[in-house]
């Protein structure tokens, strides 16, 4: 029997996490392209990137089926509900009204679009026409497409904010090949973390990758894409086009990604949820201090 202590950590420890991870990946990012440090800034992105999630774990019909005690957590009685809503609410807004108000528009449209695609992901806001009857759906109910969407919004948003607000371009090859290696890497964990939810997924219908192609086979899926993506930089490297350094940071980071994920497939019953969830993302923390020492020279 879970106290009401283990199920607090429980619930609350990974979205804190997560946020920590996205505020640090910025941190790490504005270091990365030698600007000045906006805490300010940074603590607006741990406030929006916590609020996704918070708002995603209130609405998440699929822990009732994965992890009742969690759900409960947050949608045990209206109150509770609420109290939970009107926080994601508040995290989700508060970054675009103070960018607003610091007149940082850029900086609030970046944020702004961030909520957007958060609450489009997580409730069922859009409308499909069926059999003459309005059925609403959200992105993550797209088969394939949830798993991009998280992968675009973790591996980019952080980077993006950072450009933005430093006005610098987001095309230089260096930033482009960091992209690609944290969109790998983010791949890795969404599609592990689905794994974990596959009997809940299956019960309600979402088809995400691990549901449609089965958990081994997603695996080999992302074992080939790290495979790939080390293949590619090696020959970037050999054509002159990073430098050892990069070769270096990107080989890592999808080590790193493809060896963390393995408890999932392997252990899933040896080690807590919590624990597996935190395994799964450490490339996010990976990920932001590595960057960190490919700035130093």
């Amino acid at each position: 029997m879970d106290s009401k202590g283990t199920i607090f950590v429980n619930s609350i420890c990974p979205i804190l996490f997560l946020g920590t991870a996205a505020a640090l990946q910025l941190g790490c990012s504005t270091v990365y392209l030698k600007n000045s440090l906006n805490f300010s800034l940074v603590i607006l992105f741990f406030f929006v990137t916590t609020g996704i999630y918070l708002l995603n774990r209130i609405v998440d019909e699929e822990d009732k089926f994965n992890n009742l005690k969690r759900w409960q957590f947050f949608n045990g009685t209206t109150k509770r509900f609420c109290f939970w809503m009107s926080t994601a609410a508040i995290l989700l807004a508060s970054p675009v009204i103070i960018s607003l108000l610091l007149r940082k528009i850029e900086v609030a449209l970046v944020f702004a679009l961030i909520c957007i695609s958060g609450l489009f992901y997580s409730v069922r806001l859009l409308p499909w026409f069926f059999k003459n009857e309005i059925r609403w759906f959200s992105f993550k109910d797209i088969p394939i497409l949830k798993s991009l969407i998280v992968c675009v919004l973790w591996s980019v948003s952080a980077f993006l904010i950072a450009v933005v607000d430093s006005q610098i371009s987001i095309l230089r090859i260096d930033i482009l090949i960091i992209l690609m290696i944290f969109f790998i890497s983010s791949l890795n964990s969404t599609i592990s973390s689905d794994v974990r939810d596959i009997d809940g997924d299956r019960i309600r219908n979402i088809y995400t990758i691990p549901v449609l192609i089965g958990a081994q086979n997603s695996l080999k899926m992302l074992m080939a894409i790290d495979i790939i993506g080390i293949a590619s930089v090696t020959v970037l490297f050999i054509g002159n086009v990073i430098t050892l350094k990069m070769l270096i940071f990107s080989c890592f980071i999808l080590i790193w990604a493809g060896l963390s994920i393995l408890p999932q497939y392997f252990l899933p019953r040896k080690i807590s949820k919590t624990a597996l969830e935190i395994i799964v993302d450490s490339e996010s923390i990976i990920c932001a201090i590595c960057l960190v020492m490919l700035s130093f020279h």
